[in-house]
C-alpha cells in the first residue's frame, strides 16, 4: 500500500457514522429527525484531537434514545471525537483525496442514520424500546464494519461509488436494512 493509500485509510469509533437527507422514506409515524445532525457532514465537524492512529480520519457517532414527542432512536455526531490528521487539509496535494475521505466518512454517517430512521418505524410499529436499541447498535456495527471491509476504507472507489448508489436508492425506496424479525415484531404470514 503506498503512503498515501495508507493516509487516506480512516477508523471508525463506536463502529458508528455517516448522514444527508434521508428524502421521503416510507415512514408511518409523526416526523422526527432520525440523526443530529440532520445535514451533510464537512471537515469543519471534525473536531477531535488526532489519537496517533495509522489512519487518517476517524468518525464518531453514538446512539441515544430521545423520549419527546415521543421515545425514538436518534443517531448523533460527535465532534470531540471524530478528527482528521493535523495538517492535512492544507497539503496542496490532498484535496481530491480529502473530498474521496469526507465521502467516505458521509457515507457511514448515513448507514447510521437510515438504521435510526428504519429502528423508528418499527418503534412505531410496537417494538421494544431497549431491544430495538440494541440491535440498532448491533447492525449498525456490522454493517459499518463491511461497508470499511468492502471498499478497504473507501480506497475501492469502484465499490464506493456502488456502496453510495445502494444507499442512494435506500433512502428513496428500499429494501430495510432492519427487518421485522430483527427487531422482535411479528408479521402475518399466509398459508
Amino acid at each position: 500500500m503506498t503512503p498515501l493509500k495508507a493516509l487516506l485509510t480512516c477508523g471508525l469509533v463506536c463502529c458508528l457514522a455517516a448522514c444527508h437527507a434521508l428524502g421521503p422514506g416510507t415512514s408511518h409515524r409523526p416526523h422526527t429527525f432520525s440523526c443530529e445532525p440532520h445535514r451533510p457532514l464537512t471537515w469543519k465537524d471534525f473536531q477531535g484531537v488526532d489519537r496517533a492512529a495509522p489512519w487518517a480520519a476517524e468518525t464518531a457517532i453514538r446512539f441515544a434514545i430521545v423520549q419527546n414527542p415521543h421515545p425514538h432512536l436518534i443517531a448523533l455526531f460527535e465532534p470531540s471525537l471524530s478528527w482528521i490528521r493535523p495538517g492535512l487539509l492544507q497539503r496542496p496535494t490532498f484535496a481530491q483525496d480529502a473530498d474521496q475521505l469526507l465521502r467516505h466518512e458521509q457515507l457511514h454517517w448515513t448507514i447510521s442514520c437510515l438504521i435510526a430512521d428504519e429502528a423508528n418505524d418499527a418503534l412505531a410499529a410496537g417494538a421494544d424500546l431497549a431491544e430495538t436499541f440494541t440491535f440498532a447498535q448491533h447492525k449498525a456495527t456490522a454493517l459499518n464494519a463491511r461497508y470499511d471491509e468492502e471498499t478497504r476504507h473507501g480506497l475501492e472507489e469502484e465499490i464506493q461509488v456502488q456502496w453510495e448508489k445502494a444507499l442512494a436508492a435506500r433512502m428513496l425506496i428500499g429494501p430495510p436494512l432492519l427487518t421485522n424479525r430483527d427487531v422482535g415484531l411479528q408479521t402475518a404470514t399466509s398459508d
